[in-house]
């Protein structure tokens, strides 16, 4: 009996001893830079924020971080050791060792907050927003982004990483409730990043629809003919439906309504035109909720050639080619210029980088030639790279650099449009691929080119070339207020 009395005492002392620099959350955060901390608690996420564990007991909330946690999953109790460290203002235990507990704990209860009351008091907690909008409502979400929540003239940062299941899946249109992890990445909070507060959202379950009926697959088309389209969507649940549609944003075309309920609805186009853009709108009913898209652009088929040709600058190996065969093209900007020069109306192009080396010159001498020839052209460029080639282009072609500065980054582009909107559809080319105008670009980087011949692909091209250009007017200079790049989409130059 005095040996087992012995026994437990032990192992009572060893407990003791291996916890005893265990403190709560809340008072480990206040530990200095650099301490050793140990706390316990509840694991709040898993694999779908990486090499990052969020923790929390009562008190608050830490972040653990290291590539050993990957076995470390939600819902697990562990106690973590390890240097307490601040990475772009986010507190966290790194390098961390730690011990598995139990698994399949219940989860914090979230504390709900509005996107006003977002700060530092919540990180590493699991908060919740309730009536919130999300921004690029209508899209779908995608990985490593950023989306802002909204409601009652607050807003917050919420973010997605590339292992979330939420990847993918439709940004919701109407108001949601969020639930996630409150984190914090700022290098200087006193410098353009506002603290850097931001929704560590893990997963579809932590984004609630409260209405009857959403929207879970956007609208897409089948049946794409010269003369008609069928516009397809799908809901959570049945409902009446119908779409707005028209060749402009404002759907000046009217309603076409759907026959009975469905869940996977299908509303056709009739009476349509060749290589036409349609806009549509699609709506979901079921009383009291109304679920709805943001308005799409669809396009009907051309009557094209569809002839597609592809191009490299070095040897290629057409053994393992199942369609069309790839070309040999060492005079990439030969055929460019060739190309350009052969235009009956129109030119729009987009690029990177355009050098004034003997292949750079090339293009720009078969543009000046195109315009002198009475030939409509507009230019973008990035604005972040010299454009040299631009040196000796006639003052008269229009053109604009793309936007600089800290809310944008590049307009990587790299496509020519000519003659999308020609009477004749044969005369309509898409020009695009991976190649730059530069001598390293057009000769000995390894680089290709793709030529379409299809009006639809022109017009949808020309589509996207008129949002960056703010107007689709070839008269008229580029609209800086109204042009959408990338991820400024509104953004004065």
């Amino acid at each position: 009996m005095k040996t087992i009395k012995i026994s437990l005492l032990l192992m009572s002392a060893a407990i003791v001893n291996g916890y005893k620099a265990q403190v709560n959350i809340a008072a480990a955060r206040l530990a200095p830079i650099g301490s050793t901390v140990t706390v316990r608690g509840i694991i709040t996420n898993g694999a779908e924020l990486g090499n990052i564990r969020y923790i929390q007991d009562p008190s608050a909330g830490i972040s653990i971080f290291g590539a050993n946690l990957n076995s470390v999953n939600r819902k697990d109790s562990v106690i973590a050791t390890g240097v307490l460290t601040s990475y772009n203002n986010l507190l966290e235990i790194t390098p961390v060792s730690f011990t598995l507990l139990a698994t399949n704990r219940p989860l914090p209860t979230p504390t709900v907050i509005t996107p006003g009351q977002f700060s530092g008091a919540q990180q590493a907690r699991v908060i919740k927003f309730n009536g919130v909008t999300i921004s690029n409502a209508g899209g779908n979400y995608s990985g490593n982004t950023n989306y802002t929540l909204a409601a009652g003239g607050q807003t917050c940062i919420a973010r997605v990483s590339t292992a979330s299941s939420l990847v993918g899946q439709v940004i919701p249109t109407g108001s949601v409730n969020v639930t996630g992890i409150g984190s914090q990445f700022c290098s200087s909070p006193t410098v353009g990043c506002n603290n850097g507060f931001q929704l560590m959202v893990r997963d579809s379950n932590d984004i609630v629809n409260p209405s009857s009926i959403y929207i879970t697959k956007l609208p897409y088309p089948t049946n794409i003919n010269t003369n008609s389209i069928t516009i397809n969507w799908k809901t959570n649940i049945a409902g009446t439906y119908f779409i707005k549609y028209g060749k402009t944003p404002n759907l000046e075309l009217g309603t076409i309504s759907g026959v009975g309920t469905s869940s996977t609805p299908a509303v056709n186009i009739t009476g349509a035109t060749p290589a036409t853009i349609y806009y549509a709108q699609v709506f979901s009913v079921n009383a009291p909720d109304t679920a709805k898209s943001l308005v799409k652009v669809f396009c009907t088929r051309s009557l094209s050639s569809g002839v597609i040709k592809v191009y490299f600058n070095k040897t290629v190996d057409n053994s393992v080619s199942t369609g069309t065969n790839a070309y040999y093209n060492p005079g990439v900007a030969d055929s460019l210029a060739a190309y350009i020069g052969r235009a009956k109306s129109s030119i729009d192009l987009a690029i990177y980088n355009w050098d004034n080396s003997a292949n750079g010159l090339k293009i720009t001498n078969a543009l000046n030639a195109a315009y002198g020839a009475g030939k409509k052209i507009r230019i973008i460029f990035d604005g972040s790279t010299s454009q040299l080639g631009l040196n000796t282009i006639n003052i008269a072609i229009k053109n604009m650099a793309s936007p600089q500065g800290a809310n944008y980054t590049i307009m990587h582009n790299k496509f020519v449009i000519i003659d999308a909107d020609n009477a004749n559809p044969n005369n309509a080319i898409v020009w695009t691929g991976s190649t730059n105008w530069t001598n390293s670009q057009l000769t000995t980087d390894a680089n290709n080119v793709i030529i379409f011949q299809d009006q639809s692909m022109a017009r949808g091209y020309k589509l996207e070339f008129d949002e960056m250009w703010g107007d689709s007017a070839y008269a008229s200079n580029s609209i800086p207020a109204l042009a959408k790049f990338g991820q400024t989409m509104s953004l004065p130059l």
